[in-house]
Protein backbone atom coordinates (compact mmCIF):
# COMPACT_ATOMS: atom_id res chain seq x y z
CA UNK A 1 0.00 0.00 0.00
CA UNK A 2 2.93 2.58 0.87
CA UNK A 3 4.38 1.71 -2.71
CA UNK A 4 1.45 2.30 -4.09
CA UNK A 5 0.64 5.80 -2.39
CA UNK A 6 4.29 6.52 -3.26
CA UNK A 7 3.20 5.80 -7.45
CA UNK A 8 0.12 7.75 -7.14
CA UNK A 9 1.73 10.38 -5.56
CA UNK A 10 4.76 10.32 -8.29
CA UNK A 11 2.67 10.21 -11.15
CA UNK A 12 -0.45 12.63 -10.77
CA UNK A 13 0.43 15.70 -8.79
CA UNK A 14 3.82 16.15 -11.33
CA UNK A 15 1.33 15.93 -14.63
CA UNK A 16 -1.31 18.03 -13.33
CA UNK A 17 1.30 20.80 -12.28
CA UNK A 18 3.18 21.52 -15.30
CA UNK A 19 4.38 25.04 -14.51
CA UNK A 20 6.11 24.92 -11.59
CA UNK A 21 6.22 22.02 -8.61
CA UNK A 22 3.13 23.41 -6.49
CA UNK A 23 0.20 25.10 -8.93
CA UNK A 24 -2.86 25.38 -9.27
CA UNK A 25 -4.93 23.24 -11.80
CA UNK A 26 -8.12 25.07 -12.48
CA UNK A 27 -6.67 28.73 -12.57
CA UNK A 28 -3.55 28.25 -15.22
CA UNK A 29 -3.31 31.84 -16.52
CA UNK A 30 -1.08 32.85 -13.36
CA UNK A 31 1.40 33.16 -15.84
CA UNK A 32 0.28 34.17 -18.88
CA UNK A 33 -1.83 37.39 -17.25
CA UNK A 34 1.76 38.95 -16.88
CA UNK A 35 1.73 39.58 -20.23
CA UNK A 36 -1.66 41.67 -20.30
CA UNK A 37 -3.68 44.75 -18.49
CA UNK A 38 -7.04 44.57 -19.84
CA UNK A 39 -8.30 47.43 -18.80
CA UNK A 40 -7.62 49.68 -15.21
CA UNK A 41 -7.61 47.81 -12.06
CA UNK A 42 -7.58 44.04 -13.72
CA UNK A 43 -3.87 43.68 -12.59
CA UNK A 44 -3.31 40.22 -10.88
CA UNK A 45 -0.53 39.74 -8.86
CA UNK A 46 -0.29 35.79 -10.65
CA UNK A 47 2.84 33.21 -9.92
CA UNK A 48 4.81 34.77 -12.77
CA UNK A 49 8.35 36.03 -10.53
CA UNK A 50 8.43 39.24 -13.25
CA UNK A 51 4.99 40.08 -12.55
CA UNK A 52 4.79 42.31 -9.43
CA UNK A 53 6.79 44.51 -11.93
CA UNK A 54 3.35 46.52 -12.76
CA UNK A 55 2.22 46.51 -8.96
CA UNK A 56 1.66 50.37 -7.50
CA UNK A 57 -0.76 49.55 -4.54
CA UNK A 58 -0.38 46.88 -2.12
CA UNK A 59 -1.75 43.46 -3.14
CA UNK A 60 -3.36 40.82 -1.06
CA UNK A 61 -4.68 37.30 -2.51
CA UNK A 62 -6.02 33.91 -1.34
CA UNK A 63 -6.49 31.19 -3.31
CA UNK A 64 -8.39 27.56 -3.22
CA UNK A 65 -9.02 24.91 -5.31
CA UNK A 66 -10.55 21.53 -4.70
CA UNK A 67 -10.57 18.21 -7.28
CA UNK A 68 -14.09 16.83 -7.16
CA UNK A 69 -12.91 13.29 -7.59
CA UNK A 70 -12.84 11.30 -4.43
CA UNK A 71 -9.78 11.98 -2.27
CA UNK A 72 -8.39 13.90 -4.92
CA UNK A 73 -5.83 17.21 -4.43
CA UNK A 74 -6.73 20.34 -2.42
CA UNK A 75 -4.72 23.71 -3.04
CA UNK A 76 -4.18 26.62 -1.39
CA UNK A 77 -2.10 29.72 -2.56
CA UNK A 78 -1.55 33.25 -0.35
CA UNK A 79 0.16 35.79 -2.41
CA UNK A 80 1.01 39.39 -1.87
CA UNK A 81 2.75 41.86 -3.18
CA UNK A 82 4.40 45.32 -2.01
CA UNK A 83 5.42 47.98 -4.47
CA UNK A 84 9.37 49.40 -2.79
CA UNK A 85 11.12 51.80 -4.61
CA UNK A 86 12.29 50.69 -7.41
CA UNK A 87 10.65 47.56 -7.61
CA UNK A 88 8.37 45.12 -6.30
CA UNK A 89 8.53 42.71 -2.94
CA UNK A 90 5.96 39.37 -3.18
CA UNK A 91 5.50 36.95 -1.18
CA UNK A 92 3.75 33.50 -1.73
CA UNK A 93 3.04 30.66 0.03
CA UNK A 94 1.35 27.50 -1.57
CA UNK A 95 -0.23 23.77 0.03
CA UNK A 96 -1.37 20.98 -1.59
CA UNK A 97 -2.27 17.79 -0.14
CA UNK A 98 -4.29 14.52 -0.80
CA UNK A 99 -4.50 11.11 1.04
CA UNK A 100 -0.83 10.63 2.47
CA UNK A 101 1.23 13.19 1.16
CA UNK A 102 1.29 16.87 1.59
CA UNK A 103 3.70 19.47 -0.10
CA UNK A 104 3.95 23.20 0.87
CA UNK A 105 6.34 26.12 -0.56
CA UNK A 106 7.01 29.45 0.68
CA UNK A 107 9.09 32.21 -1.42
CA UNK A 108 9.75 35.81 -1.34
CA UNK A 109 10.56 37.67 -4.23
CA UNK A 110 11.14 41.08 -6.02
CA UNK A 111 10.33 42.29 -9.05
CA UNK A 112 11.23 45.49 -10.75
CA UNK A 113 10.47 47.63 -14.44
CA UNK A 114 13.33 48.34 -16.24
CA UNK A 115 12.71 51.22 -18.18
CA UNK A 116 9.20 51.25 -20.50
CA UNK A 117 9.82 47.78 -22.01
CA UNK A 118 11.05 45.16 -19.42
CA UNK A 119 10.32 43.45 -16.16
CA UNK A 120 12.66 41.10 -14.22
CA UNK A 121 12.47 39.43 -11.35
CA UNK A 122 13.60 36.49 -8.98
CA UNK A 123 12.04 34.32 -6.14
CA UNK A 124 13.76 32.56 -3.51
CA UNK A 125 11.78 29.71 -2.40
CA UNK A 126 11.79 26.73 0.60
CA UNK A 127 9.70 23.98 -0.64
CA UNK A 128 8.71 20.89 1.40
CA UNK A 129 7.31 17.26 1.21
CA UNK A 130 5.64 14.78 3.19
CA UNK A 131 4.56 11.51 2.86
CA UNK A 132 3.10 9.50 5.73
CA UNK A 133 4.98 6.19 6.57
CA UNK A 134 8.32 7.81 4.40
CA UNK A 135 9.55 11.31 6.14
CA UNK A 136 9.85 14.46 4.71
CA UNK A 137 12.34 16.17 2.39
CA UNK A 138 12.93 19.67 1.49
CA UNK A 139 14.68 21.97 -1.02
CA UNK A 140 15.50 25.74 -2.06
CA UNK A 141 14.39 26.15 -5.63
CA UNK A 142 14.97 29.87 -7.36
CA UNK A 143 12.68 31.25 -10.19
CA UNK A 144 13.43 33.86 -12.09
CA UNK A 145 11.83 35.45 -15.12
CA UNK A 146 11.48 38.56 -17.01
CA UNK A 147 8.58 40.06 -19.71
CA UNK A 148 9.35 41.88 -22.70
CA UNK A 149 7.31 44.89 -24.92
CA UNK A 150 8.13 43.90 -28.30
CA UNK A 151 5.98 45.92 -29.92
CA UNK A 152 2.71 48.19 -28.60
CA UNK A 153 0.20 45.17 -28.66
CA UNK A 154 3.05 42.75 -28.19
CA UNK A 155 4.64 41.03 -25.14
CA UNK A 156 6.96 37.68 -24.52
CA UNK A 157 7.90 36.28 -21.36
CA UNK A 158 10.04 33.44 -19.87
CA UNK A 159 10.56 32.51 -16.60
CA UNK A 160 12.58 29.39 -15.33
CA UNK A 161 11.43 27.38 -11.99
CA UNK A 162 14.29 25.59 -10.04
CA UNK A 163 16.84 27.57 -12.52
CA UNK A 164 19.75 26.25 -9.79
CA UNK A 165 18.91 22.72 -10.09
CA UNK A 166 18.42 22.49 -6.39
CA UNK A 167 18.57 19.06 -4.96
CA UNK A 168 16.23 17.74 -2.36
CA UNK A 169 17.27 16.13 1.24
CA UNK A 170 15.55 14.10 3.23
CA UNK A 171 13.39 11.18 2.46
CA UNK A 172 10.55 10.77 0.02
CA UNK A 173 11.42 13.07 -2.87
CA UNK A 174 13.75 12.04 -5.53
CA UNK A 175 13.90 15.24 -7.83
CA UNK A 176 12.37 18.41 -7.86
CA UNK A 177 12.40 19.23 -11.58
CA UNK A 178 13.13 22.07 -13.37
CA UNK A 179 10.34 23.75 -15.34
CA UNK A 180 11.38 25.99 -18.24
CA UNK A 181 8.77 28.37 -20.40
CA UNK A 182 8.52 30.79 -22.69
CA UNK A 183 5.26 32.75 -23.82
CA UNK A 184 4.12 35.27 -26.64
CA UNK A 185 0.81 37.56 -25.88
CA UNK A 186 -1.09 39.57 -28.55
CA UNK A 187 -3.30 42.45 -27.14
CA UNK A 188 -5.93 42.13 -30.41
CA UNK A 189 -7.93 45.29 -28.73
CA UNK A 190 -8.85 47.07 -25.30
CA UNK A 191 -10.57 43.86 -24.27
CA UNK A 192 -8.90 40.77 -25.93
CA UNK A 193 -6.02 39.23 -25.63
CA UNK A 194 -4.70 36.27 -26.85
CA UNK A 195 -1.52 34.03 -25.58
CA UNK A 196 0.54 30.61 -26.29
CA UNK A 197 2.75 29.20 -23.59
CA UNK A 198 5.47 26.57 -24.36
CA UNK A 199 6.41 24.75 -21.34
CA UNK A 200 9.19 22.32 -20.90
CA UNK A 201 9.71 20.28 -17.56
CA UNK A 202 12.68 18.30 -17.06
CA UNK A 203 12.01 14.71 -18.24
CA UNK A 204 8.95 15.40 -20.12
CA UNK A 205 7.73 16.19 -23.13
CA UNK A 206 7.15 19.33 -23.98
CA UNK A 207 3.20 21.50 -23.56
CA UNK A 208 1.43 24.54 -25.20
CA UNK A 209 -0.83 26.50 -23.55
CA UNK A 210 -2.95 28.66 -25.69
CA UNK A 211 -5.26 31.03 -23.61
CA UNK A 212 -8.09 33.99 -24.35
CA UNK A 213 -8.50 36.67 -21.77
CA UNK A 214 -11.66 38.51 -22.32
CA UNK A 215 -13.07 41.96 -20.74
CA UNK A 216 -16.25 41.65 -20.68
CA UNK A 217 -17.06 44.92 -19.02
CA UNK A 218 -15.17 47.56 -17.80
CA UNK A 219 -15.03 44.90 -14.08
CA UNK A 220 -15.96 41.60 -15.84
CA UNK A 221 -13.29 39.47 -17.32
CA UNK A 222 -13.34 36.08 -18.96
CA UNK A 223 -10.23 33.64 -19.47
CA UNK A 224 -9.86 29.78 -20.75
CA UNK A 225 -7.39 27.70 -22.57
CA UNK A 226 -6.16 24.01 -22.95
CA UNK A 227 -3.19 22.39 -21.89
CA UNK A 228 -1.99 20.33 -24.74
CA UNK A 229 0.20 17.62 -22.96
CA UNK A 230 -2.38 16.46 -20.14
CA UNK A 231 -5.26 17.37 -22.25
CA UNK A 232 -6.91 20.03 -19.24
CA UNK A 233 -9.46 22.38 -20.46
CA UNK A 234 -9.88 25.27 -17.90
CA UNK A 235 -12.08 28.53 -17.69
CA UNK A 236 -12.41 31.12 -15.56
CA UNK A 237 -14.42 34.76 -14.73
CA UNK A 238 -14.05 37.26 -12.41
CA UNK A 239 -14.82 40.41 -11.08
CA UNK A 240 -14.17 43.82 -9.76
CA UNK A 241 -16.14 45.50 -6.74
CA UNK A 242 -13.90 48.65 -5.53
CA UNK A 243 -10.87 47.03 -4.14
CA UNK A 244 -11.62 43.89 -4.02
CA UNK A 245 -11.53 41.16 -7.09
CA UNK A 246 -13.33 38.27 -7.03
CA UNK A 247 -12.24 35.13 -9.31
CA UNK A 248 -13.64 31.81 -9.98
CA UNK A 249 -12.17 28.87 -12.32
CA UNK A 250 -12.63 25.13 -13.13
CA UNK A 251 -10.93 22.67 -15.10
CA UNK A 252 -11.69 19.63 -16.42
CA UNK A 253 -9.22 16.66 -17.67
CA UNK A 254 -10.90 12.97 -18.96
CA UNK A 255 -8.78 10.65 -16.51
CA UNK A 256 -9.22 13.61 -13.24
CA UNK A 257 -12.41 15.01 -14.33
CA UNK A 258 -13.48 18.41 -12.08
CA UNK A 259 -11.59 21.05 -10.37
CA UNK A 260 -13.03 24.57 -9.10
CA UNK A 261 -10.97 27.14 -7.64
CA UNK A 262 -12.15 29.95 -5.90
CA UNK A 263 -9.98 33.51 -5.41
CA UNK A 264 -10.28 36.78 -3.25
CA UNK A 265 -7.92 39.45 -4.04
CA UNK A 266 -7.59 42.96 -2.40
CA UNK A 267 -5.78 46.05 -3.42
CA UNK A 268 -5.28 49.08 -1.09
CA UNK A 269 -5.98 52.24 -3.06
CA UNK A 270 -2.81 53.90 -5.14
CA UNK A 271 -1.58 57.25 -2.72
CA UNK A 272 -2.61 60.08 -4.98
CA UNK A 273 0.74 62.22 -5.91
CA UNK A 274 0.48 65.89 -4.94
Amino acid sequence: MKVFRLIMYMVFPIIMQAQSFISPVANRSQYAIALFDLGEGNHFIGRHPAGGGKTTAFMAAVYGENSLIPGGEKYVNFSSGLPVSPGCLHFQVDYAGAGDYDEMQTGIGYSRNLGELVQIGVRFNYYRLHIVGYGASSAFPVEAGAVFQLYPKLKTSLYVYNIMAARPKGEGLGRIPTVVGFAMGYSASKSVGISVEIIKESGKDVSFQPIVFYQAADKLFFSGGITTNTGIVFFSGGYILGQVRLDISSSYTGSLGWATGLGLQYTLPSKKQP
